[in-house]
């Protein structure tokens, strides 16, 4: 994510960007209600309905969390063309205050 300052955010059509997918999350924050559900498996469907416009990737790249959506197929052009862009860049780390010591 943008936490590690990456150079190049992309995603695939179709991908969720959630730590976990919307019927697991669904399986655990309402485990309770899901307990005494005559028909938990709907319950499950409608409650995980309810949470996929929050993590797919349309609304994920509307609010500019990724770079751009591509095609599964145009990987290997847009990771050579990020590489290519980045190649003479320079990173500059802080030094530390402490090496790793051995153990």
């Amino acid at each position: 994510g943008r936490a590690f300052d990456p150079d190049l955010l992309v995603a695939y059509p179709g991908a969720e960007i959630s730590v976990m997918g919307a019927e697991g999350m669904v399986s655990i924050v309402a485990r309770k209600q899901l307990e005494t559900a005559e028909k938990p498996d709907e319950m499950i469907e409608e409650l995980a309905a309810g949470i996929r416009p929050h993590i797919s990737i349309d609304k994920t790249a509307g609010l500019g969390l990724v770079d751009d959506v591509i095609d599964p197929r145009e990987t290997r052009k847009v990771l050579f063309a990020a590489l290519e862009r980045t190649k003479d860049k320079k990173i500059f780390r802080h030094p530390r205050k402490h090496g790793v010591y051995p153990v």
